[in-house]
């Protein structure tokens, strides 16, 4: 008796560790292997990638691995891109993949289309409150842009396109995209409605005067003011 009470005992003793041991592991985002992978798979899919730069020194990355990247609503919505993790101190290529998206702090959290243009970046730690509301912008900004990337794949030199594209990046505070974009359109929109080539070389003048050009900024706004006059600039 009692060595069967011993034994009873003993099971008893273990049942939580094996219960534990079949347990699921914590659930989180599917994150996908490395660059090359993810690339493929926005393309083939069609969806953008979340790109995740961080480092091993980095307090924040993991805070977010052990917060945010594991709540069920971030976990869900995430289902929408293709995620990817690149090492912003790791092989050649995920170091030129940081300095090709102008990674200059960590954590940073790129959003891009599926041909890996930068539409949306995140510089700092987003709680999963945060961080969820991100993702609902990000895909607005991505749905936003989709017919103006796929109008350029038609056609690159497509003024329209390329101006909406370069505003539409404007707005989410990355100048340095919005204005290659916007300067190509500069370039290319004699044929189009005056008060729309206004807005474009108005919004290169921001830019100009934003980045410390003031010159720059000056002839933008003059060129701008007397753009469609007798004596104003034929571009």
């Amino acid at each position: 008796m009692r060595r069967l009470t011993l034994c009873l005992a003993a099971a008893l003793a273990w049942a939580p560790v094996a219960a534990s041991a079949a347990d699921p592991p914590p659930s989180g985002i599917a994150w996908v292997k490395d660059w090359k992978a993810a690339q493929k798979q926005a393309r083939t899919s069609g969806r953008p990638v979340l790109v995740d730069f961080w480092a091993e020194w980095c307090h924040w990355c993991h805070e977010l691995d052990r917060t945010t990247y594991a709540d069920p609503d971030v976990v869900a919505l995430s289902a929408g891109f293709v995620a990817v993790k690149v090492n912003a101190e790791g092989s050649l290529g995920e170091l030129d993949l940081a300095r090709r998206y102008e990674v200059g702090t960590l954590p940073t959290i790129a959003f891009l289309s599926p041909q890996g243009r930068l539409l949306l970046r995140r510089t700092a730690f987003e709680d999963p409150a945060k961080f969820a509301e991100t993702l609902r912008a990000a895909a607005e900004v991505v749905a936003a842009a989709a017919p103006f990337e796929a109008a350029l794949a038609r056609n690159e030199k497509d003024a329209a396109s390329l101006a909406g594209l370069g505003t539409l990046l404007f707005r989410q505070a990355l100048p340095g995209e919005a204005e290659a974009l916007l300067a190509k359109a500069r370039r290319l929109d004699r044929g189009r409605p005056l008060e729309e080539r206004r807005q474009t070389r108005a919004l290169l003048a921001e830019i100009a005067l934003q980045q410390g050009r003031a010159d720059d900024a000056r002839k933008l706004r003059q060129e701008t003011a007397t753009l469609g006059s007798a004596s104003g600039p034929a571009r």
